[in-house]
């Protein structure tokens, strides 16, 4: 395929793609270790969203997963939407929710662009 032939939704397709290969096979634990340096980061996001999450709140989390913060928020009563490019990684979030026994249950959706 050249270039300029290339549309904004071949990419999407080739990313939702390589997502889907990555949590069907989770390889996706392997690159974990190249994200270490932000570990404290996403630490302290954790602590932030706990603090801002009551009972009636509303959030969207995109680019969700098995590891989403949107089971933490479910928890302390807000509702949550989360999406993701992924088909796999939706249903892996799903799963999850049922496993960890998520009252509030975050719903779950997979996100394609219109085109």
């Amino acid at each position: 395929m050249t270039h300029s032939s290339y549309t904004d939704a071949d990419r999407l397709a080739d990313e939702a793609a390589f997502h889907d290969q990555a949590f069907g096979q989770q390889t996706r634990k392997s690159a974990w270790k190249f994200y270490d340096v932000s570990s404290g980061a996403y630490a302290r996001y954790g602590e932030l969203l706990a603090g801002a999450a009551a009972p009636g709140s509303r959030a969207l989390e995109y680019g969700c997963g098995p590891g989403s913060r949107a089971f933490t928020l479910a928890r302390l009563g807000a509702t949550v939407d989360g999406i993701d490019i992924s088909p796999v990684a939706i249903e892996l979030a799903r799963e999850t929710a049922v496993a960890e026994d998520v009252v509030r249950a975050p719903r779950f959706r997979s996100w394609t662009p219109s085109t």
